[in-house]
């Protein structure tokens, strides 16, 4: 294996499939837009009660384990250091594989799990907003730039380009960038 320059990845070209080896450290670059959604949406939650701001947290660390034990399991890149994000490695070690055929129906049933972390910090600003609250105009937007632009563009134009499921995928089919028209299989 040889260390890929300036992209924190090993290529393993031992097997032949030219697949991604993540390091730690690309993972959490990865994760950092949720990472921000979750620590962002509860500082906005904060301002309407503490109580919401922890059931935030609490919605921003079971919305991906949710997805991690559920959804996971039925990808390509279960148990794969080629998962970017490194779900697919922490799926392997808590739940047996699934069968990969039923990805796309599992993916569109469980991707739900993640949404309350999205959108309780929009109702708490619109909350804010109705009762006559001083709204934290600059967190909120901040909070819309990275969980409703940035996670988006990140997966359309990483994440999703990179995935070989892309194109049976939910949500990659829809959002992936495809350099080519035959360019399904990753």
């Amino acid at each position: 294996m040889r260390q890929a320059k300036g992209n924190g990845t090993d290529r393993d070209r031992s097997s032949g499939n030219d697949r991604y080896n993540f390091s730690l450290a690309y993972r959490l670059v990865d994760n950092s837009p949720y990472i921000a959604t979750g620590v962002i949406g509860a500082l906005i939650c904060l301002r309407v009660h503490w109580v919401l701001a922890v059931i935030e947290m609490v919605a921003s660390v079971l919305g991906p384990l949710w997805m991690i034990v559920r959804v996971c399991p039925t990808c390509l890149l279960y148990g794969s250091p080629a998962c970017s994000s490194g779900y697919g490695l922490v799926s392997a070690r808590l739940v047996d594989k699934g069968d990969p055929e039923r990805f796309g129906h599992v993916f569109s049933h469980n991707v739900y799990a993640v949404m309350p972390m999205w959108f309780l910090p929009l109702a708490a600003g619109i909350y804010l907003f109705a009762i006559g609250e001083t709204v934290p105009w600059l967190l909120l937007t901040v909070f819309v730039l990275v969980a409703f632009i940035t996670v988006p563009l990140k997966a359309r134009y990483i994440t999703c380009v990179k995935c070989p499921r892309r194109s049976t995928c939910p949500w990659g089919s829809r959002t992936a960038f495809h350099h080519s028209r035959n360019d399904d299989q990753g």
